[in-house]
Formats: structure tokens, sequence, C-alpha cells
């Protein structure tokens, strides 16, 4: 492990992800516990959160609760399918969205998972024409940010 600090993690991702998504860059406001990277889509931002927690269960619990809550949302533009991916993850729980909407393409895939004290959640969109998010762009994603740990 990263000795438990998440700006490592993230500079670790950052320099090592190649994918769908784009290039990820730290966020400014990072720290030690809790850090983000970052890669714009269009309007949107997707986002990778290492955060170090007390309590990963209950934080992974409430991770989960909001992805529940963006499937809700979300419901007009199509039904999330499962992203069942656990890899080498305590416990994970993902899913994502694929749209062709007026004839653009496009997708969004929400993912949490923890590793002991570790917290990931990940919040990748694909708007700007690059297409759906295939299944082996899900999991290269997660496996990227696990490999950060």
């Amino acid at each position: 492990m990263n000795s438990s600090n998440a700006l490592k993690m993230v500079d670790s991702f950052t320099s090592t992800y190649v994918g769908i998504f784009g290039a990820f860059t730290k966020d400014g406001e990072s720290s030690i516990t809790s850090a983000s990277a970052l890669a714009p889509d269009g309007d949107s931002m997707s986002i990778v959160r290492f955060e170090i927690v007390d309590n990963a269960i209950s934080d992974f619990i409430n991770r989960k609760a909001f992805i529940e809550s963006k499937q809700k949302r979300l419901d007009s533009m199509g039904k999330m399918q499962p992203f069942d991916y656990t890899y080498y993850y305590d416990e994970s729980f993902g899913r994502v969205l694929n749209f062709d909407l007026l004839g653009k393409t496009g997708g969004f895939l929400f993912y949490t998972a923890y590793r002991e004290e570790v917290l990931v959640f990940i919040q990748a969109y694909s708007t700007t024409g690059k297409g759906q998010i295939s299944e082996l762009e899900c999991k290269n994603i997660v496996e990227a940010a696990y490999n950060a740990i």
C-alpha cells in the first residue's frame, strides 16, 4: 500500500491510467487523507477519489446509497446496469448507464469499493463523443485505482 497516503495514490493513478476517460490530474484541494484525480468531459468532470477512513464499511454504504440515488435520477436516460467487479477490493458496488440519445452515444460509470482503510470512489463520464463505456474500460479504471493503493 502507498503508506495510507491518498496523495501518493492519486499521483500513482494519474501517472498510470490510460483509457477512454482521458488524462486525469490531481485536484488542488487534495490532502493526505482525501485526494482526487479529475478529468474534464464537456460540462462534467470525471473523478477518482481515494480516502483514508476510520470506518470503511460505513463510508462504503454511504457511497453505495449515493450511487443508488443517481440511478433513480438518471432513469429517464435508460436503465443502469450492475457492474459487479470486486477485483482485489474487500467489497465493491458499481453501476453503468450507457445511452444513445438522438444519435449521441455515451455513458456514466459510478463505482465504489474499499480495501482495508482505503475507500475508492469513481464517477466517470463519456459524453463528448467518446462513445459508450465498455466493460473492459470499466475494469481498466477500477484496476488502475486499485493498483494505485
